[in-house]
């Protein structure tokens, strides 16, 4: 009865679940009909739908409707998700015609300018074609005319588009379908001289948001807010966060204060607080609740346009909106059915959010605090009212973690072991600077009193600042190198929706699914330990005119590159982080790097490397691998050539190729990455002559060697 009771309160949340299940299916396997068909299957449906809806009253099976309901939404998430997923239309080569309009302001960065454009027309054959679609540009550092541009600048330029490279290494981060999934296929890098302004077409809600944005970045300088101090307040403030350096990101988010630089509830409910209480007077008139509610409900999406309309923020204010409407008409709201209200508009809207790993922290956050929250808080009776605030406080974070912590170490590997003292501070002081900003923009006619408050915010900012570097510093402050895979994220979701379920129930079969969901997790867990003392294998990465070279025996890791680096996990972090998370590699003394000048002797993982003046002679798993250095084998004869397993081509040999394979007599041969791509045809073509398999790291992406398997690459 209970379960029925809450099925009937929470009917967006029945709508979401075939909904969403949908989308997956979509991006999961794609659609195994045409989009016709799929399109004419949803108008039967609909149909029946209807059909349903005017027998039900004389028809006792009325579970028909409901499954014509479920199967149409099931059918509509396919449909919508492969409304999204695309291609590019755009014409390449070199020196292509176009008209853009620049989608938001040109961006700053260390070796160039970048933004968001759509190209509004190319010119094809003659001939001006329409084509409406999104690409990221770039521009020359040195421009001069750069001042020109800004949000709505129509442009017209000469351009070569390319492509969006694909992830060259194995496990990481796909850059391509990153943007892909946000409707981008193609970038081009737009010379200095290759563009003009043509014109201005804006939207003016959009347009204002980001002139705001530059009057408040103005007036936080104006009262001395500068530095880190102040790319944290932009980005808590305005969602701008072009300003963050990485080692703030970093230490942030190993401190377990990243969310409190993503814009989301905790911003909108102040926003929120505040409008409300300067329209205090619309209560006392006829019909002024209703008035006050449409100001708020229009200042909230300003106010979410104005921060980048991001998931979190999206989410929050729909369900302010659906929330102050329902008081403005005197209806109750259920949490849950607000929550799936705003989910299912998200969704409709853009299916491809669900990729978004900013949209599931949100929800699984907000749902995990309104469910888990009262029974964490009700453990403990606090009398002390500060050490209540406190306690509920800890209970705010444990609760949100014990929805989120299977997403965030799924995607980000890591987890703060601090959140909780974090919290402690992070959250108040977040509340102060948030306020003291709504603050400052009161009192800014007033620059004696703006200077104080500025002063006041500038000094919390800094104490907020330091408290988060105190915790980085602290021994232990962030566990690395953390791996679960996709079906023990499921697992684990799963597991706190049973443990939520018998909370509620106290049904002890539900809690037998949720002992067999943790068991589950650990089975899966000791399989991929004992899959990983198995691996071993060898891996050539792709690093831009770098040579590196990876050995994994175990959970035991060699890096052999050709750098001069002392800490090459950090400078190629970019290229090897999303291999050794998924292996299992953590930094430590598991893991060893040595440069081609230094190499030699024994490994911890069976590698051995002899270095002789002709190059690295190296052994690894039965394999032999060698990497001429310099040009002495120019001046080697050999009545037989040497049978070697591999052969690596760098930058560092400067001996002929024809000569070295006089010399040798290799089963493959790798060019890594540091040869540059103008010599790739002609060794190809030698290559081709002497019948040898192989493989060009640069154009094919990193070489794998599994000692278990064939030679494969990625």
């Amino acid at each position: 009865m209970a379960d029925e009771k809450f099925t009937r309160q929470v009917p967006f949340f029945r709508l979401l679940v075939p909904y969403i299940s949908g989308i997956v299916m979509g991006l999961s396997f794609g659609i195994p009909f045409s989009q016709l068909h799929l399109s004419l299957l949803l108008v039967v449906l609909f149909l029946l739908y209807m059909a349903s809806l005017f027998f039900s009253s004389k028809w006792q099976h009325r579970w028909v409707t409901g499954v014509v309901v479920m199967a149409f939404l099931f059918l509509a998430g396919i449909v919508c998700t492969s409304n999204h997923k695309g291609s590019s239309v755009i014409k390449e080569g070199k020196n292509q015609e176009v008209i853009i309009r620049l989608l938001e302001p040109v961006e700053e960065r260390a070796s160039n300018y970048r933004t968001l454009g759509e190209v509004e027309w190319q010119r094809i054959d003659n001939v001006w074609i329409p084509i409406g679609e999104r690409v990221m540009l770039y521009f020359s550092s040195k421009d001069t005319l750069m001042a020109t541009l800004r949000y709505g600048s129509i442009v017209a330029a000469r351009s070569s588009f390319s492509a969006i490279p694909e992830a060259l290494n194995p496990y990481q981060f796909d850059y391509r379908d990153y943007l892909a999934k946000k409707g981008i296929y193609r970038t081009a890098f737009i010379q200095s001289g290759e563009w003009l302004v043509t014109g201005i077409d804006v939207n003016p809600l959009i347009s204002f948001a980001y002139r705001l944005r530059g009057i408040l970045l103005n007036l936080y300088e104006s009262v001395g807010i500068g530095g880190g101090n102040l790319a944290v307040l932009s980005a808590l403030t305005m969602g701008y966060k072009s300003l963050l350096d990485d080692e703030t990101k970093r230490v942030f988010s190993t401190s377990g204060a990243m969310h409190i630089l993503a814009v989301s509830g905790l911003h909108v409910g102040i926003f929120y607080a505040t409008i409300s209480a300067f329209l205090f007077f619309l209560g006392r008139i006829r019909r002024g609740r209703v008035v006050k509610s449409f100001i708020i409900i229009g200042l909230l999406w300003f106010f979410a346009i104005f921060t980048g309309f991001s998931p979190s923020v999206i989410r929050a204010t729909l369900m302010f909106t659906l929330v102050v409407a329902g008081t403005a008409f005197s209806r109750k709201t259920n949490i849950y059915n607000t929550l799936s209200a705003s989910a299912f508009v998200i969704l409709a809207i853009n299916p491809m959010l669900i990729t978004e790993v900013g949209f599931l922290l949100s929800y699984f956050a907000v749902m995990s605090i309104v469910f888990f929250y009262p029974h964490i808080y009700g453990l403990l009776y606090v009398k002390n009212r500060w050490l209540d605030k406190i306690w509920a406080l800890v209970a705010v974070s444990a609760a949100a973690q014990i929805g989120t912590f299977a997403i965030s170490i799924y995607y980000f590997h890591q987890f703060p072991n601090y959140f909780i003292f974090t919290n402690l501070y992070a959250i108040p002081l977040a509340s102060i600077v948030l306020y003291l900003s709504v603050g400052l923009i009161l009192v800014a006619p007033l620059p004696f009193v703006a200077a104080g408050v500025g002063w006041l915010l500038d000094k919390t900012l800094l104490v907020l600042n330091m408290l988060v570097k105190f915790t980085d510093s602290l021994p232990h402050s962030v566990t690395t190198g953390l791996s679960i895979t996709p079906s023990q994220t499921v697992v684990v979701i799963l597991a706190v929706v049973l443990l939520a379920v018998f909370l509620e129930s106290k049904r002890y079969a539900v809690l037998m699914g949720f002992f067999i969901c943790v068991l589950l997790f650990f089975v899966e867990n000791g399989y991929s330990h004992i899959q990983r003392d198995r691996q071993q294998e060898m891996v050539v990465f792709c690093v831009k005119q770098k040579s590196v070279i990876g050995f994994t025996r175990g959970e035991v890791f060699t890096l052999l590159h050709d750098g001069l680096s002392e800490n090459p996990w950090d400078q190629y972090a970019f290229n090897l982080e999303g291999y050794m998370n998924k292996k299992g590699l953590f930094r430590g003394k598991k893991m060893t790097h040595i440069g081609f000048e230094n190499a030699s002797d024994g490994y911890d993982n069976g590698l051995s490397v002899l270095n002789s003046r002709y190059g690295l002679w190296v052994s690894f798993a039965g394999s032999s691998i060698f990497i001429p250095i310099g040009n002495s084998l120019n001046d080697m004869n050999a009545a037989n050539p040497m049978a070697v397993d591999l052969l690596l081509i760098s930058n560092k040999s400067k001996a002929d190729l024809a000569k070295i394979l006089q010399l040798f007599h290799p089963k493959q041969i790798v060019i890594d990455s540091s040869i540059p791509p103008w010599k790739h045809d002609d060794i190809a073509y030698l290559l081709l002559q002497k019948g040898i398999p192989f493989h060009f790291v640069e154009k094919q992406g990193a070489f794998i060697l599994n000692m278990e398997n064939d030679a494969k690459k990625t």
